[in-house]
Parts: structure tokens; C-alpha cells; sequence
């Protein structure tokens, strides 16, 4: 839809359109079937894992527990599976009720109540499990009502929201949209000024999918890895350079939701993270005390790069402070990342005996080798190193320690 289109649009009322409900009958919105399922087995099987924490003391006769502990098992597995319960209760349980004037949202041991007039609107506010249904109310000190759009019929609750409550989501973008449509920057006709923002939004389109590729790239197959590494230490800021040079439009941050500005405030984030994550997984850092002014350096001059292209970060104080956060990970993984693979000096070797190895499977796993002193270290220590190195050495064996100076002059080390 182009920009004169939407602009049109917005002086439209928001409703969507649904059957009308008589005065006397109340909806009922229950948790949905699959959700109750996947809820109940995760109790059931946590309360299976408490039964036996519980009856441990009494089951497992190789091992001497004295009162405190056998109090203290029984004490977890005994909350653990009151726990559980109230949890597979709470989701058969839980609803939501819609009343011609009125919507109810009841819990286990809870009943809240929102009349329509005193809602001055619902966000659909996206989580990292489900999305939530939040009721917004009139006055400031009020409650706000969430609902976990885990509902069976949820569509049917969208829509009485949608035909009796305003949606503050679609208000702010056509708001923003009208603010777009009076910047005379780009252009002088509705026409012009369409063509600009379409063009804009599809630079800004294309920017974040290539944020996107290389942030799975990054965290996933890094190789090469010189071109993974380089990559990432530009591209966040390539994306304030986009800010900057589209500033009479774009935004760094949409404030969570769909926008009508463009934005890369979100790959931006992403991408400083996953260059810290790179560092903190791939490169073993012998001594820091070289670090903290090329980190100082990078993430000051990569936090004032923000603050420069991007004006809507530098209020309020919170939205600062978060990008300072950002910008130190940035910092980091940039310094680590960057004084390996610029390195080209000739590493030192030592040996070191192995005297244990550890393995932890689950999400990401990791694998670990007991060293002996070795040159700088005076210590037994446990170094991680990648499968086929720990699967090449037994206990006893003798590994040799490769350390390198740093393109910083910020010493790392590798065990082959």
C-alpha cells in the first residue's frame, strides 16, 4: 500500500468486524488444548522427578543421609510437586470471560476485572514464548490485564477486542504515518514523499535481512572465519551509518512493536551481541591487562557513532544506559575477536600434562581438559578446547599449549 493510500486509511475507525454477542451470554476463553497437553507433561514429569527427590533417603540405602538432609529432600520434592499441581490446575482453570461490558480474566487463586470504559486500549506485546494481549487501563495507577493469547477460539477474542477496544499498536502507526506524511524533507507532493519512503523502507528491508543471514551465519558455521569476524565489527556500524544518512525518516528503535519509521536498531543489538558471544566461545585470553584500552576505545567511539546518527536513543536516561551495554559488548567482542584474527606473530609452545577431562552435552556442548602448570600458569587449571582436540588426548597424555601475543598486545592461547 503506498503512502497516500495509508494516509487515507488512517482516518479510518480500527474495528474488525465480528458477529454481535447478546447482552445475556458471556464468552468463555479457555486454555487451549494443545497448550494444556504440553503443560500437563511438563508437570507430570517434574512431579515424577520430585517423587523420587523425595524418596531418595529412603530408596537409596548405599548412601548415609542424616535428618538434615532427608528433611531437605523431602522439603523440595514436597514443593515441587505442590508446585506442579497448582500449575496443571491453573491451566485447566484459567480463562477468560467476556461480558458485554466487561472482560474477566480468572486464575487459580486469582479473579481480575476490567469494565470496557475504564480500558483506554490493548498492544499485542510479543514475548519470547507467546504473544500477550495487554489491556491498557484509563487511569495511570491501574492494573494492567495480560492475557496469554494461549486461548483456544483466540481469533474470537481478537476480534471483540478489535470491535470494542481501540488498538494503541495500529494508533501510533497511523500516528507516525501522518508525522511522515508532513515531512516536507522528502519531498514536496504526496507523491514524492511516497516514493521516498517506499524507497527507504526497501533499503532498510534489504539492510536487516543481511543483518539477519550474517548473525545466523555467525552463530552457527562461522568460515571463514577472518570474513565472519570482519563482518560483524562493520556491520552495526553500517547500520548507523544508514540512520544517519536517511535521519529525516528512519528511527533505531520501532519501541518494540510494528513501526512506520524504518529501523535497525534490533540488528544492530543483535550483531554486537553475537560478535561478543564469538569471543567469548572462540578465544582464551591469557592476560587482560592490554585490553581495556582498545575495548574503552571501540565501545565509547561505537556508543557516540549511536548517539550521533541515532537521536530518538538519547532519551530517557534507560534507553542510553541499554545502549552503553550494548556498545561495551561491542567492544568487547570486536577487541578479542579482532587481536586474534590480525595476529600474524609467531606463538609460543608449552607442554602441560592432562590430568582430567569433562564433557557437558545439552544445547551447546562443551569440552574441557585438566592442565598441569604451564609456562605463565602455576596452577592446575581447566582449559575448553573443541571435540577433536579433547578426543585425541587421554589422562596422562601430554598436550602442547600454543600462545600467541596478540594483534593488541593482549596474549591468547590455544591447547593442540
Amino acid at each position: 500500500m503506498t503512502l497516500v493510500g495509508l494516509l487515507l486509511y488512517s482516518r479510518q475507525p480500527i474495528a474488525v468486524i465480528m458477529p454481535d454477542t447478546p447482552a445475556d451470554q458471556v464468552q468463555v476463553f479457555g486454555i487451549s488444548k494443545g497448550f494444556k497437553i504440553f503443560v500437563c507433561v511438563v508437570c507430570i514429569g517434574f512431579i515424577a522427578l520430585c517423587v523420587f527427590v523425595a524418596l531418595e533417603p529412603f530408596v537409596d540405602h548405599s548412601r548415609a543421609y542424616d535428618s538434615g538432609q532427608s528433611i531437605l529432600l523431602e522439603a523440595i520434592g514436597v514443593i515441587g510437586i505442590g508446585m506442579s499441581s497448582a500449575g496443571i490446575a491453573a491451566v485447566m482453570k484459567s480463562r477468560v470471560e467476556v461480558y458485554p461490558d466487561r472482560i474477566c480474566k480468572v486464575g487459580l487463586f486469582s479473579r481480575q476485572q476490567l469494565r470496557v470504559e475504564e480500558v483506554q486500549g490493548f498492544r499485542i506485546v510479543p514475548t519470547q514464548y507467546v504473544r500477550i494481549l495487554m489491556l491498557i487501563p484509563n487511569q495511570p495507577k491501574g492494573k494492567k490485564m495480560k492475557i496469554e493469547l494461549a486461548m483456544a477460539r483466540q481469533a474470537d477474542l481478537l476480534a471483540w477486542a478489535g470491535q470494542h477496544l481501540t488498538n494503541l499498536d495500529a494508533v501510533d502507526y497511523q500516528r507516525e504515518m501522518i508525522e511522515i506524511s508532513q515531512n516536507d524533507q522528502l519531498g514536496a507532493t504526496p507523491e514524492e514523499k511516497a516514493a521516498r519512503y517506499g524507497k527507504v523502507r526497501k533499503i532498510f528491508k534489504y539492510a536487516n535481512q543481511i543483518g539477519i543471514v550474517v548473525f545466523m551465519w555467525a552463530l552457527f558455521w562461522p568460515r571463514p572465519y577472518r570474513v565472519v569476524i570482519s563482518l560483524l565489527a562493520l556491520l552495526p556500524v553500517a547500520a548507523m551509518y544508514l540512520l544517519w544518512q536517511y535521519r529525516e525518516i528512519a528511527r533505531f528503535n520501532g519501541g518494540g512493536r510494528k513501526s512506520a519509521y524504518p529501523s535497525t536498531g534490533a540488528i544492530f543489538m543483535l550483531l554486537c551481541i553475537c560478535i561478543a558471544v564469538r569471543a567469548l566461545l572462540d578465544w582464551h585470553v591469557l592476560d587482560w591487562r592490554n585490553f581495556w584500552i582498545p575495548f574503552a576505545a571501540f565501545s565509547l567511539g561505537i556508543l557516540s557513532v549511536a548517539l550521533l546518527c541515532a537521536k530518538d536513543i538519547r532519551r530517557p536516561i534507560s534507553t542510553v544506559v541499554t545502549c552503553a551495554v550494548i556498545c561495551a559488548a561491542y567492544g568487547y567482542g570486536v577487541t578479542v575477536g579482532l587481536n586474534g584474527v590480525m595476529d600474524h606473530a609467531r606463538p609460543a609452545n608449552y607442554h602441560a600434562r592432562v590430568l582430567g577431562r569433562h564433557f557437558t552435552s545439552g544445547r551447546y556442548a562443551t569440552y574441557e581438559l585438566t592442565l598441569s602448570p604451564w609456562g605463565p600458569r602455576s596452577d592446575n587449571e581447566d582449559v575448553e578446547t573443541i571435540r577433536p582436540v579433547y578426543e585425541e588426548y587421554a589422562i596422562g597424555d601430554t598436550v602442547t599449549v600454543w600462545v600467541h601475543p596478540g594483534a593488541f598486545g593482549i596474549p591468547y592461547y590455544f591447547v593442540r
